[in-house]
């Protein structure tokens, strides 16, 4: 690729970056999206990511130079104390796997209803099943525009209801859910499952904090074709890289296990997570990812005990808004992930990673991501590919 069009190329989602923060600062000011009607508190909240790709030395026919990742726009909901709903729904929304190009079609992300009175919370409706670090937070908050390959294994959002709990220290959340869909096969299926997910904070100070965790899932398909498990390349413009395992069409039932820590320090945050997969009639893999991510600027990511994970970037002097003309908030990130689906006959995947990620106002974040991923087939040649991309994402 030319080093002009290469520059062209990043130019253009940088000077959308800066229009857009522009545009979210004042918007911030001038557009209401709190109301309050005697009891009840509504927030409007949504998100647009729209993805680059720069440059990678694979065919042209598995690249996409451009696409909406999500525009998502959804309603919170509260009602005295005790009661909370919401609801969100995606457009145009193209997931990682081939069969789930929803081109336009408004589908329905989550929608519950929660009941916060007990000491124990109880909450029914369509929402994300309680497993892992990475899966269980936002994708708005993600160090590298997508989550590691491994966690394509866990559950995504399921039709059910579940209990959480919060100690001073730990917090527990169990759920049953049904016809709920999975990214790692290709497009969602009926499944029933039962899943939980412990997370511990035994050290939690103004600076320091060291968290722990564990997951599990139970799960059953009545999906005629049986079952696939896989990872991901990391990115959706870029195609054949994503390792899969074969699909058994004699399994139904398999499960999931997780193991989970992060350690932050003020500005630094490293995690880590270990994953497995085991199905009947050898479906099954592992997996794993250490991440580290360092924000230069200062700011430090917000954790939640309840949910045992943690938020985004909140830059303190941002570029727009409020007269505080800054730089807003810049962080790196480095990240390597592999995942094995060599059980019956499966490829093995791996990717390294770095991230630069600026956040000129709150609503606003720019990122770069360098990918190298690697695929090796079952008795076949290794695929490899060298991925260039960024993100431009307005949230609110």
């Amino acid at each position: 690729m030319h080093a002009r069009n290469k520059k062209s190329r990043l130019l253009k989602p940088l000077a959308a970056a800066v229009l857009l923060s522009a545009g979210a600062a004042q918007a911030a000011d001038l557009i209401p999206h709190e109301f309050d009607i005697g009891d009840l508190s509504l927030s409007l909240n949504g998100r647009i990511q729209q993805d680059f790709l720069l440059d990678a030395n694979v065919p042209a026919e598995d690249q996409d130079g451009g696409e909406l990742r999500r525009a998502r726009v959804g309603v919170r909901a509260r009602y005295g104390r005790d009661w909370r709903a919401r609801i969100s729904v995606d457009i145009d929304n193209n997931n990682e796997t081939a069969n789930n190009q929803n081109n336009g079609e408004v589908i329905l992300r989550d929608a519950s209803v929660e009941y916060t009175g007990f000491p124990v919370r109880i909450e029914l409706g369509r929402f994300q099943e309680p497993f892992g670090l990475a899966s269980y937070g936002s994708s708005r908050s993600t160090v590298f525009v997508e989550r590691p390959s491994p966690t394509q294994f866990g559950p995504d959002y399921g039709l059910g209801g579940a209990l959480n709990y919060r100690g001073k220290r730990f917090g527990v959340t169990v759920g049953a859910f049904s016809k709920s869909g999975g990214d790692f096969v290709n497009g969602d299926r009926p499944e029933d499952s039962v899943t939980g997910r412990f997370t511990l904070n035994p050290l939690r100070g103004d600076y320091t904090l060291l968290h722990l965790g564990v997951s599990g899932s139970l799960r059953k398909s009545d999906d005629p074709r049986g079952l696939r498990i896989q990872g991901s390349p990391e990115t959706v413009l870029v195609g054949g890289l994503t390792p899969r395992g074969p699909r058994v069409a004699t399994a139904q039932s398999y499960s999931l296990y997780n193991g989970e820590v992060a350690v932050q320090r003020g500005p630094l945050l490293v995690q880590a997570e270990y994953i497995v997969a085991n199905g009947e009639d050898g479906v099954g893999g592992d997996g794993y990812y250490i991440e580290g991510s360092w924000a230069l600027t200062g700011e430090r990511r917000d954790y939640s005990t309840r949910n045992g994970n943690f938020g985004g970037i909140d830059p303190r002097r941002p570029v727009f808004g409020k007269g505080r003309n800054g730089f807003g908030a810049l962080e790196v990130g480095l990240r390597y992930s592999s995942t094995s689906l060599t059980e019956g006959e499966g490829d093995k995947g791996s990717v390294y990673g770095a991230a630069l990620n600026w956040y000129p106002h709150e609503h606003v974040r720019l990122s770069l991501n360098y990918l190298h991923v690697t695929r090796e087939r079952f008795a076949a040649a290794k695929d490899e590919a060298d991925v260039f991309l960024t993100r431009v994402q307005l949230s609110f």
